[in-house]
């Protein structure tokens, strides 16, 4: 006779099974997760808001009940010794005004048809391959971001870093998410040597 299988047994193992697989989403949900970021934008802000995480010497984001709270000068240009912790969280974007901050909506209906105020949200390392050319024989440079530049004989080693750079495009009226955007005209930051300070060894 063949002999049935314990049903004690099985459900144990189901429910070890379960118990081990919310706890790996669990795991994943909380790793994945990075604060909560608030934008504040000036009234009448327009045009690329560009974002320099972890600088040394920069001030750090404040936050408010666990929000960040960011702060975009006239220039749409900040930069902050705050890291850009990669992963999933909400981020609200705001227009300040004389009456107080008026939330900017992520997206609105208009006319049957789906319109947008913020484009062309991304993250980034700084690109360093302007600075090649510039690297004297025997050089090896380590930039503030993590970034590693080395020389040797006539041949260039590059170990990009974090990504430290945040763009996004704020538009004043909704545009079609098919908008794009004008160029970024900074989106190299970068020109000289001179403009980043070296990491201490």
């Amino acid at each position: 006779m063949q002999r049935m299988p314990n049903k004690r047994l099985i459900n144990k193992i189901i429910l070890i099974g379960v118990a081990t697989m919310a706890g790996f989403i669990l795991l994943l949900f909380f790793s994945g997760k990075r604060p909560n970021r608030d934008f504040y934008l000036p009234e009448q802000f327009e045009g690329w808001v560009k974002i320099k995480h972890g600088l040394p010497g920069a001030a750090e984001l404040e936050a408010s009940d666990g929000v960040l709270q960011i702060y975009i000068p006239d220039t749409g240009y900040l930069e902050t010794a705050t890291f850009m912790k990669q992963g999933w969280g909400r981020d609200r974007y705001f227009r300040l005004t004389p009456e107080g901050p008026i939330p900017i909506p992520n997206y609105e209906k208009r006319e049957g048809e789906t319109r947008m105020y913020i484009f062309g949200q991304g993250h980034y390392a700084i690109n360093y391959a302007p600075l090649l050319h510039q690297l004297p024989e025997g050089a090896d440079t380590t930039f503030w971001d993590g970034t590693r530049l080395k020389k040797e004989e006539g041949r260039v080693s590059y170990t990009p870093g974090k990504k430290v750079l945040e763009y996004f495009y704020v538009s004043k009226q909704p545009r079609p998410i098919d908008f794009r955007p004008p160029p970024n005209p900074d989106a190299e930051m970068l020109k000289s040597m001179e403009d980043y300070e070296l990491v201490p060894e």
